[in-house]
């Protein structure tokens, strides 16, 4: 009896370490793969919202863009970000009263295994996957208005580690190219 349950610990312990190696090998070789790649920005579908009310004189247009291969740097993040926003339209749809002002929020995540380049928001009945879901994969927030040029931006590191995954590290906010705040926390 003992001689079984010690063959059966020595077969289980041999399929964890395979299955830890392979694994290992997985992600080093998804980083590998990823690493090699430049920074992407797509606009998540579905997720875009304006907020034209009767009575308010502003209408409020709010997209969501997920960055796969962000860069580390969060001054080249936010180059990257203000690059894609000169040459990307904001407003999109014949919906918009050109009367009113317009304020614009930009959300950028960063693709991971929650969030792939592909995601699309789901609401179903069992299960909901909305993007207020996806806040640990948030790393950065643009503000601006059609009767301001400025742009506030705030450029956030979050950690990757396991226990961690989310957490912010640094958080840089500019008005244009002048940073107004600066804060950084320790990643244990």
């Amino acid at each position: 009896m003992k001689k079984i349950n010690i063959k059966v610990k020595i077969i289980l312990s041999i399929i964890f370490l395979i299955s830890l190696s392979t694994y290992t090998l997985y992600c080093h070789f998804i980083s590998n793969k990823e690493s090699g790649t430049s920074p992407k920005i797509c606009e998540i579908k579905n997720t875009s919202i304006v907020y034209n009310y009767p009575d308010s004189k502003v209408i409020t247009i709010e997209k969501h863009y997920i960055i796969t291969n962000p860069p580390k740097d969060l001054g080249e993040l936010k180059k990257l970000i203000e690059n894609f926003l000169k040459d990307t339209p904001l407003e999109t749809g014949s919906k918009i009263d050109k009367n009113k002002k317009r304020q614009y929020e930009s959300y950028f995540y960063r693709s991971s295994r929650k969030l792939p380049s592909n995601w699309q928001p789901s609401d179903g009945y069992f299960a909901t996957d909305r993007i207020e879901d996806h806040k640990n994969d948030l790393i950065a927030s643009v503000f601006g208005a059609s009767s301001e040029t400025s742009k506030m931006y705030s450029i956030i590191n979050r950690s990757n580690k396991i226990f961690s995954y989310g957490k912010v590290i640094e958080t840089l906010q500019y008005k244009d190219d002048q940073i107004i705040s600066a804060e950084k926390t320790s990643e244990k």
